[in-house]
């Protein structure tokens, strides 16, 4: 009863049911709102301060607008700016004199239509057209004015093409020159006088040809000759061999220029006979090569059986052969002999021309006249070269022994441990650190 008495609700009142929610998003909440207040609170702060700031400065600067801008639109808007008073002034201009003129001048229809005419390119299409004072004639002349430029003058070049072409006709016709004039010259002397100018013009061109040959002689003469010195200019020789080298191939020089010198007194009778002795040595090295239907090859130059010093000679030739795989017939050999025969001594050539190998020359020496001197100095120089070096590195072995016979040093090292057995990084360094100890 007393509980009845005291509540403050009625019976008949419903009470809402609390929804339940959860208290991480309440608490989320209520933070955010706490936030928010906080932020009013500092914004409100914030601007009592500055009033409070600005009430005792009595300076308030202005920033000027253009500073806001970049260059670029600065300069666009003062370019543009510049442009319109221009045309503005231009045209004040223009008006101020106009406003003096008094006269204005009205052009009639037929001096529009024959302006138009003399400025057209083409007076022959406008003539055929219907021609009037009305506006369609004026509406046909600026129809034609319309056309392409190209086409327009190209029909012009061609009615004149044709009007030259009938003067020329009327000019040149014999038959109507005839029947209009009574009168006919003689031009046979003149036909005379005509043979004589051309004569005369193929001297000239003659002497002028040879004038122009004596200067450009005159010119590359001047080149290589000093007119101050009043002496040819100096040229020298490059690619000059060194000392060893020219004094190994003087010798071959002399034998070359020796068989040049000969070869230039042969006569043909003597090239035919020499012709003929290689055509038959060439046919017999090319049968002792085993030739198979005419022709050589790799597997026939392997069977054959060939002297030593013609198997040397003969080398190069062989070596392409075989490694090129060719099949070669006569023709081909003799012409690669004959190439061959060109890099080789005269000793080889007399060798395969003659067949024999020339006895070696015995030379004597005297000990009243200087030494003969041979073919092969540079050689020996270099074998010299050669055993004094190898003497050198014979005495730097003796002497190295001879240093480690001396030493009583003996290092003992251990066994070899490879990193794959250790099953820990620090093992690994531990280990390296034991053998370092163990070295010092």
């Amino acid at each position: 009863m007393l509980n009845g008495l005291f509540r403050k609700t009625p019976d008949s009142i419903p009470v809402a049911k609390k929804t339940e929610q959860n208290i991480g998003t309440k608490l989320y909440d209520k933070g955010l709102r706490y936030m928010e207040i906080l932020e009013t609170k500092l914004e409100k702060f914030r601007k009592l301060r500055q009033e409070n700031e600005d009430r005792n400065l009595t300076f308030s600067p202005k920033v000027n607008k253009s500073k806001y801008r970049s260059n670029a639109e600065i300069l666009l808007k003062s370019g543009i700016a510049t442009e319109e008073k221009l045309e503005k002034m231009r045209g004040e201009k223009l008006n101020s004199e106009i406003n003096e003129c008094t006269f204005s001048p009205q052009i009639n229809r037929t001096s529009q239509i024959l302006s138009l005419k003399r400025k057209s390119p083409i007076g022959e299409r406008e003539t055929q057209t219907p021609f009037s004072y009305d506006n369609e004639g004026l509406m046909n002349i600026i129809k034609l004015k319309k056309l392409n430029i190209h086409e327009e003058l190209f029909e012009e070049a061609k009615i004149l093409s044709e009007k030259r072409k009938e003067v020329a006709k009327k000019m040149y016709d014999l038959n109507s020159l005839k029947d209009t004039y009574s009168f006919h010259p003689d031009t046979s002397l003149t036909k005379a006088a005509d043979d004589k100018i051309l004569e005369q013009r193929g001297k000239y061109k003659r002497i002028s040809d040879s004038r122009h040959e004596i200067l450009k002689y005159l010119r590359l003469k001047s080149q290589n000759y000093d007119l101050e010195a009043n002496q040819e200019l100096f040229k020298p020789k490059i690619h000059y061999y060194p000392i060893k080298e020219r004094r190994f191939k003087s010798p071959c020089r002399r034998c070359n220029s020796v068989s040049r010198s000969s070869s230039r007194l042969t006569s043909d009778k003597s090239e035919k006979i020499v012709n003929r002795i290689k055509f038959l040595r060439f046919s017999t090295i090319f049968k002792t090569l085993c030739p198979i239907n005419g022709t050589i090859d790799r597997n026939t130059i392997c069977k054959a059986s060939l002297n030593k010093d013609m198997r040397k000679i003969l080398e190069p030739l062989l070596n392409i052969i075989e490694m090129h795989e060719l099949s070669i017939d006569f023709q081909q050999f003799s012409i690669e002999m004959e190439e061959l025969m060109k890099n080789m001594t005269p000793e080889e050539k007399n060798f395969i021309i003659k067949g024999e190998k020339p006895e070696p020359i015995v030379r004597s020496r005297s000990y009243n006249n200087s030494p003969v001197r041979e073919f092969k100095i540079y050689e020996r120089n270099v074998e010299k070269l050669k055993n004094t070096r190898n003497k050198i590195e014979k005495w730097r072995k003796l002497k190295n022994l001879k240093e480690v016979e001396k030493c009583t040093f003996s290092p003992v090292t251990k066994n070899y441990v490879p990193v794959k057995e250790y099953k820990d990084i620090w093992a690994l360094c531990l280990g390296s650190k034991l053998n370092k100890s163990a070295c010092y």
